[in-house]
């Protein structure tokens, strides 16, 4: 079939390769974003990697891929810390999930965390102007400066 169609001067259909957590690589756009969280000589760094995917033809997500290094120290970092993410239209919020992460970056274990934090599936046929966005919402314990905003970088759009 693909020799058919390459015979007829289209393009042979795109498949879509997994990445590591099975999500199709195809019509999925993401940036990285990394913040090292610090109190005193306890840290932990977070990577989200932000992402907005469409799943066949008419569905959207947007997700993020968080990732946390080895915590260094046993003190408490964080009160509390929130992620929220968006799935966006034009910048204009279609779908948005918030999930909680303080427990993950204060956790005194030695091992890394990893997990996915998606919106709902969003059915639209429109194309293009599609992407994910976020914050992260944390109180650093001790620093006296109540909550702050990690602003994300949105990925790119689809």
């Amino acid at each position: 079939m693909v020799s058919a169609i390459l015979a007829a001067g289209l393009a042979a259909p795109a498949v879509a390769a997994p990445d590591s957590h099975g999500i199709a690589a195809a019509g999925t756009q993401c940036y990285p974003n990394t913040k090292t969280f610090k109190r005193g000589t306890t840290q932990r760094t977070v990577t989200i990697n932000l992402c907005v995917q469409r799943i066949g033809s008419s569905t959207l997500r947007a997700y993020a891929d968080i990732s946390m290094g080895k915590k260094s120290g046993t003190p408490d970092i964080v009160y509390d810390a929130t992620l929220n993410v968006r799935l966006e239209h034009n910048d204009d919020p279609i779908e948005s999930t918030a999930d909680s992460m303080g427990y993950e970056i204060n956790d005194e274990s030695a091992s890394a965390w990893g997990w996915i934090v998606s919106t709902d599936e969003f059915s639209s046929t429109v194309v293009g102007g599609w992407s994910a966005d976020g914050v992260v919402y944390y109180d650093l314990v001790g620093d006296g400066l109540g909550t702050q905003a990690w602003e994300l970088h949105g990925s790119p759009t689809i």
